[in-house]
């Protein structure tokens, strides 16, 4: 079976110069190489832009790295591997990983023939695939020197607790990104702020790194447990034993947000799980704002639909604080931290008047902060 790809003319000159020899062969197990690809297909680009970007470098030289890039994200993950031959070739991401997947649980042997093409060898079954050669994939020319270490457990929290406030407003690229900086993580839309502190983290200064980049961290580094960080240029690159993620940073200045989180007002203490319910009740009425009425301990939570009319009233009690007075919010503002904590948690949530920023916080994780704005109705 021959996969054909359109291949750019410099590739056909090389083609034509290339040694009519075999040169790379590796033997890998096929469960190693599923997970390098798995992760290597996260920052690949799936696009129809440059077709050396929907490529995965393969590089055997002592042991198997195979490299992915966008142009903003660049990815390198090392494995384990059996090196008959050693030599680089650039590989069809998906549907390489689409072929392993399918492959039994045996070694498979990825060996290059003439022409950048690649039989690949398993069990019973012979595949064959057009590669591009080495030098037309993008690599950034990075200095990776660990300047410090932090927890991925801390770190990747921290992250997870900020991006999903990042702003998706093209035109506001200084909160496209999750803040970095000396000891915190933060993100914002301009209307509400995620912050946690993180102690190991050192930055000298404070950088953005783009929403996919963020997400990109949590989803290939979320099961290591110490990472080292590497500031170099306009690149933030982390990394672990295994792999390496270098992200190319946002060229802003993120917003002082040093004056909203000092929030004064009364503190409410409410079940993280009763307030939770509350909100996707009024989510599922369709209500895209609630409006919070407070009597003493007694909180009544309005929401209704402008589509249809549909409405929600009900009460909640406070498990300590008291409140007098009304305020409205966005319900997906208040219900998206609330996901990130345990139903046995407590909810501190500190209100003020209805034109000044309101506080959540959870009195089981004193790090995280969420500021949020409310609106009027």
């Amino acid at each position: 079976m021959l996969t054909k790809t359109p291949i750019s003319p410099m590739t056909f000159i090389k083609q034509l110069i290339k040694k009519e020899v075999n040169t790379m062969r590796i033997k890998v197990k096929r469960e190693s190489l599923k997970k390098v690809l798995d992760s290597a297909v996260e920052v690949a680009e799936s696009k129809n832009t440059l077709p050396v970007l929907q490529h995965v470098l393969f590089s055997a030289n002592g042991n198997l790295r195979i490299s992915a890039t966008d142009l903003e994200l660049s990815f390198a993950h090392t494995t384990p591997a059996e090196i008959e031959k050693p030599g680089s070739i650039c590989l069809p991401a998906r549907k390489l990983l689409q072929i392993v997947k399918e492959l039994p649980e045996e070694d498979v042997v990825l060996e290059e023939e003439r022409n950048f093409r690649v039989k690949i060898l398993c069990g019973r079954g012979e595949f064959h695939l057009l590669g591009l050669p080495e030098e037309d994939f993008p690599q950034p020319q990075l200095e990776v020197k660990p300047q410090g270490q932090v927890s991925s457990k801390d770190f990747i929290q921290a992250l997870r607790l900020t991006v999903f406030a990042v702003s998706d407003d093209e035109y506001r690229r200084n909160l496209n990104g999750v803040y970095i900086g000396k000891g915190e993580v933060a993100g914002t839309d301009g209307h509400r702020l995620s912050r946690v502190i993180v102690h190991e983290l050192t930055l000298p200064e404070g950088v953005i790194i783009p929403k996919k980049g963020a997400v990109s961290l949590i989803k290939l580094f979320d099961d290591e447990k110490e990472l080292l960080w590497t500031r170099d240029k306009n690149h933030l690159i982390i990394s672990s034993k295994e792999k390496t993620l270098a992200v190319r940073l946002i060229d802003a200045e993120f917003p002082n947000y040093s004056s909203v989180t000092n929030i004064s007002g009364t503190t409410l203490y409410l079940s993280l799980s009763s307030l939770k319910k509350e909100l996707e009740l009024a989510r599922a009425v369709g209500s895209q704002w609630i409006k919070i009425v407070g009597r003493g301990k007694e909180l009544e939570i309005l929401a209704s639909s402008r589509m249809d009319d549909s409405q929600m009233q009900s009460t909640l009690t406070t498990l300590e604080g008291s409140w007098e007075g009304e305020i409205g919010f966005d319900t997906r503002y208040l219900l998206e931290p609330l996901r990130f904590g345990k139903e046995d948690w407590t909810v501190e949530f500190t209100l003020s008047s209805k034109d000044e920023p309101c506080q959540l916080k959870f009195t089981e994780d004193p790090y995280f902060q969420y500021v949020v704005m409310p609106m009027r109705i």
